[in-house]
């Protein structure tokens, strides 16, 4: 089966480079995405520590994971599985090493043996990391009990970026009643769900996963959920059917429910290309429709009544997470375009947009020669 990897869809373009002199507690990508030469010395750190304290399973936690995104830049980099044979010996049958197991056989069916076992020994406390991939395995498999007891976790730890949070909850904001919301990414994808089943919001909206549409226990969930016909798979042999069957999940699932379908623009010309010619952008969102219609008057609406935006102005919570500022960077993207209408047509919502869009690339932590790029298209 092919292997299902929801971490690091959404990619982050600026990167930490730091001399190292010490072992630093390695996060999540959509946290903080560092280069190679990092993963790479950060392992080598954590391996004198965790071998010299063979109990510490924190040290053997940031270990593996230092290994595991070593290895996103080297596919045939096989540190992770010398971790994994050490952890063996020094911690059989712990969480971390049931944590690790199932991050190597993520998609297979050996991982739910060691997933169901993590669970089972959730920690106390535990980092964003640990939340993050327990929360998208009980989405996968359709485990609603689990995911509102991990959500409710999660958000009442404080550790999820407010910011993060703020631009999916406009998402969902300017989506239709009972609307289906189609993207890839944990940065689009858990902070919805965590909405929904942390604080109750939006519980009318169904947000689909497209990586885990190959499963079959997953679309047996969301489709039975949803009320829809399960479509037959062709056994999937290459990527063009892999692609062609979630193709045909999402076709059913937009042309069973009715309901209004939208798409990610963080999804990528590529995965949305099927549908591009009935997509229309409505802000934040991409709107499938057979018929055309004024979006542009959508997206108005949805710019001045629907979203939240003055958190981009002031914030009393600092913006720690890449894909925080990523976000906060494409409301400039995806809503520059109102700016020439509203100059023209209200110069007071031109104002309010521009120092709306102009204080959230200020406070952007992005790249300068990225960020004035950003800044031509709000002159």
């Amino acid at each position: 089966m092919k292997k299902i990897i929801l971490l690091a869809t959404l990619v982050i373009t600026v990167l930490h480079i730091s001399a190292q002199t010490k072992a630093e507690e390695i996060k999540s990508p959509i946290v903080s995405e560092q280069d190679a030469d990092y993963y790479a010395t950060q392992t080598v750190l954590w391996r004198d520590i965790a071998r010299s304290n063979p109990k510490d399973e924190q040290a053997w936690k940031n270990y593996f994971r230092a290994a595991w995104y070593k290895k996103w830049n080297n596919q045939a980099d096989t540190t992770a599985n010398d971790v994994l044979r050490e952890m063996e010996q020094a911690i059989p049958g712990s969480y971390i090493y049931n944590y690790a197991c199932y991050r190597k056989y993520m998609g297979q069916d050996e991982c739910h043996l060691y997933a169901q076992a993590a669970i089972k020994q959730l920690p106390e406390t535990m980092d964003q990391h640990d939340y993050n991939i327990w929360f998208c395995y009980a989405a996968q498999m359709g485990d609603e009990e689990n995911m509102e007891r991990i959500a409710k976790r999660y958000y009442n730890s404080g550790l999820y970026s407010p910011y993060v949070l703020q631009y999916n909850y406009n998402e969902l904001q300017g989506m239709e009643e009972n609307g289906i919301y189609i993207g890839n990414g944990d940065a689009i994808l858990v902070p919805k769900l965590m909405m929904q089943y942390a604080k109750g919001l939006h519980r009318d909206k169904a947000i689909v996963c497209m990586s885990f549409l190959v499963l079959k226990h997953y679309r047996e969930y969301l489709f039975k959920k949803l009320g829809v016909e399960m479509p037959e798979f062709k056994e999937a042999k290459t990527q063009a059917d892999y692609d062609e069957n979630v193709f045909r999940a999402v076709e059913a699932l937009r042309k069973g429910t009715g309901r209004p379908t939208y798409f990610s623009t963080f999804n990528g010309i590529e995965i949305n290309k099927p549908w591009e010619d009935k997509l229309y952008n409505e802000g934040l969102t991409l709107k499938y429709s057979d018929k055309p219609y004024d979006n542009f008057k959508v997206k108005r609406k949805n710019a001045e009544e629907c979203y939240l935006m003055e958190y981009l102005i002031e914030s009393f919570s600092p913006n720690k997470w890449d894909s925080g500022n990523r976000l906060n960077a494409n409301y400039v993207v995806m809503l520059s375009d109102l700016l020439e209408y509203y100059k023209e047509n209200n110069i007071k919502r031109y104002k309010w947009l521009h120092r709306i869009l102009t204080k959230s690339l200020d406070n952007c932590d992005i790249e300068e020669e990225r960020k004035q790029r950003y800044k031509e298209l709000i002159k």
